[in-house]
């Protein structure tokens, strides 16, 4: 083994291989197997620390070196576009607001599955994208303590919901190919008021230009933008990961933090699904919902006024922003 990597032009193809995947995963590009590396980039980052543990092990301390400078430079990228605290912070219950996602095309016809899961987790509020009217009359017959909602039902699929236990008043609608985006403005206690942006986009595999995708994006930028003063939650499918060229420079636009601090590296999945927030607000809570069997159907968070309504712009560092 040692001799296959004591040739100097082994090691130096390995050390541009450990590279070019890094530089895959983190520049963003229009073409699709460039896309790819970019959306297992937290996987690839695995890949590469555990490739360098294996370097160190056969004494390659340039490719162990390389392998481990690679991964570190995944982690910065990764972590820049995650939740930025180190641990959620703790709340009272009390003060707490519950957000659950779900996709009903996810969840197939699994009705009762769905409807336990809700129960468990006793949201204040439940958006749902793709709903069929199977799961319009569902919801409508099944789902009780949410006497307000906010709904666009179309005779197939991308029907879109808001449950609410809060009174709540239609703000808005933003058509994107013709698939309804409910904005909501909920009516909470102590005259606290909270808007839901209720999103689902096509993929990039659909919106096959970049630049199609950020015009779509950019509808959301210019709404919140226009509401500088109201707690914001973006929800949703947007189909794309969260380190995503994309949704790095939405979030950069429009001053929203991420819910999410990672994803299970266990399982293969990408997440799709996000909540993103305004700085009115502070996130103590967030984690994926899987059936039993494990299909993933949607997302929860939890969230909270800030004390302060001074406003905590999120940072991002300078480099990786234009990502």
């Amino acid at each position: 083994m040692r001799s296959f990597f004591s040739h100097r032009l082994t090691r130096y193809s390995l050390i541009a291989l450990i590279f070019l995947c890094t530089a895959l995963a983190v520049v963003p590009s229009q073409w699709d197997v460039m896309q790819y590396f970019r959306d297992y980039a937290m996987h690839i980052m695995l890949a590469m620390l555990i490739v360098g543990m294996a370097f160190f092990i056969l004494d390659q301390k340039q490719l162990m070196i390389s392998s481990l400078i690679a991964c570190a430079t995944l982690c910065i990228f990764l972590k820049d576009a995650s939740h930025q605290a180190l641990f959620y912070p703790r709340a009272n219950q009390t003060d707490l607001y519950r957000v659950c996602h779900i996709n009903a095309a996810s969840a197939e016809r699994r009705y009762e599955d769905v409807l336990n899961m809700i129960e468990e987790h006793n949201p204040d509020f439940v958006t749902v994208q793709e709903c069929t009217p199977d799961w319009f009359y569902f919801f409508g017959k099944a789902l009780s303590g949410y006497p307000y909602e906010h709904r666009i039902e179309l005779p197939i699929s991308f029907g879109s919901v808001l449950y609410s236990k809060y009174e709540l008043s239609p703000s808005d609608t933003i058509f994107i190919n013709e698939i309804p985006n409910l904005i909501s403005r909920v009516h909470l206690v102590d005259d606290k008021e909270l808007t839901i942006v209720n999103t689902y986009l096509h993929t990039p595999q659909i919106v096959k230009e970049s630049s199609d995708v950020n015009e779509r994006l950019d509808q959301f930028t210019n709404y919140i933008l226009d509401s500088p003063d109201s707690p914001m939650l973006h929800i949703g499918d947007f189909n794309l990961t969260y380190w995503s060229g994309s949704i790095l420079d939405y979030r950069l636009e429009s001053n929203l933090s991420n819910s999410r601090k990672g994803i299970d590296l266990s399982k293969m999945y990408v997440p799709y699904d996000h909540i993103f927030y305004s700085h009115h607000l502070e996130c103590v809570n967030f984690y994926d919902l899987e059936l039993n069997d494990g299909i993933h159907i949607g997302i929860i968070g939890d969230y909270l006024f800030k004390e302060s309504q001074q406003k905590n712009k999120e940072t991002f560092s300078s480099n990786l922003s234009r990502f």
